[in-house]
């Protein structure tokens, strides 16, 4: 790409959410694919008896903020892979000097990405300050006892089902360019550490072309080319950044792979001057305040698994409260079943 204009800018050099698709390629490559769905695969969100009445009031499903997840290492267990990964590829600290903008000089031999994962390294430490990532879960298992236990009052809840196809058509739309997508969670560490390495490779070709384009350009009179590159730099880092949490949240310790987890999950910057798309809200739990944004669906409920509890101890009367739900919000009332499970 060649700079046509003396007054440049960093936005100058190319939109990045134009590398969004090699991104999505790259997360479709590893773990399961939504695309491998048959037309009736379904995913199952468990939830509480408010939060099965929520849905079907509202068409509208709850994503929980990221730190108020069961796995207390959520986002975190995936960047500390992701500096692990960094640190290999970056040169020992004494072994190169250079100043910020002798990367872009057209004669310089440095490799661009040192300095990207210098810098996303340092930034990593900062997320909690800058990003948000809401998550709305669903697992391949539509009755399992510790799904039951963990996400539907004690097994006292309801499991909701939807075509997967379905989920993984909402709007993809956020803040910033990572899009609202559906990934499947990897739970085993060598595929984990692959798809780290896949993220980080693309982000480094992508930074290093851009840096080349730079290089290529003759027109740097007249405006402050140190500032400019310094500039491109700073929004390219954020950029990358924000791909490599998405990347994280797809990350899990292995001894949760039994729920067989999907998830939808949309990112807020924090620190953007706009108000997102869909305003950050609050609920109570145990005198403490959760923040959520409530998703639209577009998808209605294909099936309605009664918990353990809750089945076993009334199941024709809470075949007939689902019913009547769904019913009294003029939807398509959904097959309902019950667990099975005897669990108390």
């Amino acid at each position: 790409m060649t700079v046509a204009e003396p007054n440049l800018r960093h936005d100058s050099f190319g939109p990045f959410f134009m590398n969004a698709p090699e991104f999505i390629s790259v997360f479709d490559e590893h773990g399961a694919k939504a695309s491998s769905f048959d037309s009736k695969q379904l995913l199952y969100h468990y939830t509480n008896g408010d939060g099965l009445k929520g849905i079907a009031e509202s068409g509208k499903i709850w994503a929980t903020h990221h730190e108020h997840t069961n796995d207390f290492t959520e986002v975190k267990y995936g960047l500390e892979l992701a500096l692990r990964e960094i640190r290999s590829r970056l040169p020992a600290p004494d072994d190169v000097k250079y100043h910020f903008e002798d990367v872009f000089r057209p004669e310089s031999s440095l490799e661009p990405s040192h300095l990207l994962l210098e810098l996303l390294q340092a930034m990593i430490v900062q997320t909690e300050r800058t990003f948000d990532f809401f998550i709305a879960c669903f697992s391949e298992e539509g009755n399992l006892l510790s799904q039951w236990r963990a996400y539907a009052a004690n097994a006292a809840g309801y499991s909701i089902g939807y075509l997967g196809r379905d989920l993984a058509t909402i709007p993809q739309r956020s803040t910033f360019e990572v899009p609202i997508q559906l990934f499947s969670v990897i739970y085993e560490a060598d595929e984990q550490s692959k798809f780290i390495r896949a993220v980080l490779d693309l982000l480094s070709k992508i930074f290093r072309q851009r840096v080349e384009d730079i290089r290529d350009s003759t027109l740097r009179e007249g405006f402050d080319f140190k500032q400019a590159c310094r500039e491109f730099v700073v929004k390219f880092n954020v950029y990358a950044l924000k791909w490599l949490l998405a990347a994280a949240t797809r990350i899990k310790h292995r001894g949760f792979r039994e729920e067989r987890e999907w998830r939808l999950v949309f990112p807020v910057n924090t620190r953007h001057p706009d108000k997102p798309e869909l305003p950050i809200l609050h609920r109570t739990v145990d005198g403490g305040r959760i923040p959520y944004v409530a998703i639209p669906l577009q998808s209605h409920a294909r099936q309605i698994w009664i918990g353990p509890r809750r089945s076993e101890l009334k199941s024709e009367a809470s075949d007939d409260a689902v019913r009547s739900l769904f019913e009294s919000n003029d939807l398509a009332v959904p097959e309902v079943l019950p667990s099975g499970i005897p669990y108390r």
